[in-house]
């Protein structure tokens, strides 16, 4: 990440409370102090909203990538059109924030900052993104994924494992099963929540079934002879979402390779110790949300600084990196990756 970025995302972090308190009274103040000003939700919902507003702002100008911040203005745009809510208080919160900066921080440094809120707002002049179902794709194992989804969103756990093992049965890979049933089918939940079609008790219950499922299947694996390295996976600080770490290590075994998961929300120092302590071939790093950049570049100059000449090369993948495929080089990776065969496959060009 460029130095420049990087200190004003610290600016950014610094001024955290303030910027989002002034830009969220600037909101009221050009609404008139109407109660409708902070509708769909209450005062401190629209100050939270514009404090992780702030913070993926700061993500976007720490690693150079403005669509970081764009994105995540389209993700909230996308939530608010699917519950037949209106944009317009999201676009008058960015404007507010924009003026708010440009009091607040230096001149010098504020253009990146600026910048991309430009962008987000520019995307106003089109209708919301949708969001695509992935019941309405061609996909080869639609009629599996469609009775395994039922089952889940009706709470039939036992249904769930059922259809899962069944399919095993069948002669269908763990691989195939893992990355062309199970991982659409958890890309649909998130979809549907977003859509506002589940709550959120509603979606950790059905990924809670999905990885019930991942671990039923972890007793058909085969796994190749070792290979005799070994891969510590995790997610990054911050990122609470582990069911990609789960498959990407199941991947990983049934290659040879001694897979480490470390969990989800992992510090820096604990990832840096972890390297030498299993002597470590290569880290796979999951990273969720532009959120989580920052602290994944953090976590890999922290082990780079731990081990120096004998840190083992670092692989991340996840949703950023798929959108901006140049983003792993801001944050200081030796490589991405886009689903769990692909990661092996690169896992073998790092390691060797």
């Amino acid at each position: 990440m460029n130095q420049k970025g990087r200190h004003l995302a610290q600016l950014l972090d610094s001024g955290l409370g303030a910027l989002a308190a002034g830009a969220v009274m600037r909101e009221r103040e050009q609404l008139n102090g109407a109660a409708s000003a902070f509708s769909p939700g209450s005062f401190d919902d629209l100050l939270g909203d514009t404090e992780n507003r702030i913070l993926n702002l700061a993500a976007a100008v720490a690693t150079g990538f403005p669509e970081i911040f764009v994105d995540q203005v389209q993700w909230s745009r996308c939530c608010l059109d699917h519950r037949h809510l209106s944009d317009e208080h999201l676009a008058l919160n960015l404007i507010c924030l924009k003026e708010e900066l440009q009091e607040a921080l230096p001149s010098e440094v504020q253009g990146p900052a600026v910048e991309a809120l430009d962008m987000a707002l520019a995307c106003f002049t089109s209708p919301a993104p949708t969001l695509p179902s992935i019941l309405d794709c061609d996909l080869d194992h639609m009629p599996r994924i469609r009775q395994l989804l039922l089952a889940i969103l009706e709470a039939r756990r036992s249904d769930a494992h059922r259809i899962v093992l069944e399919a095993a049965d069948s002669g269908l890979s763990l691989s195939t099963i893992q990355t062309e049933i199970l991982c659409p089918l958890q890309g649909e939940l998130g979809v549907m929540w977003q859509r506002g079609e589940l709550g959120i008790h509603e979606e950790h219950l059905a990924s809670g079934v999905v990885k019930e499922c991942l671990t039923l299947l972890r007793g058909q694996m085969r796994p190749k002879l070792t290979r005799g390295k070994t891969v510590l996976i995790c997610s990054a600080k911050g990122n609470l979402h582990d069911i990609g770490t789960q498959i990407l290590a199941d991947h990983f075994e049934m290659d040879g390779w001694q897979a480490l998961r470390l969990g989800a929300n992992l510090p820096s120092n604990d990832l840096a110790k972890a390297t030498l302590d299993f002597e470590a071939d290569l880290v796979a790093l999951s990273v969720t949300m532009g959120i989580h950049l920052r602290d994944s570049a953090n976590m890999i100059e922290r082990v780079r600084e731990f081990r120096a000449e004998e840190a083992p090369p670092i692989l991340v993948g996840g949703p950023p990196f798929s959108k901006l495929p140049e983003l792993w080089r801001a944050i200081g990776a030796d490589g991405y990756a886009l689903d769990a065969p692909s990661a092996v496959r690169k896992a073998e060009e790092l390691a060797g």
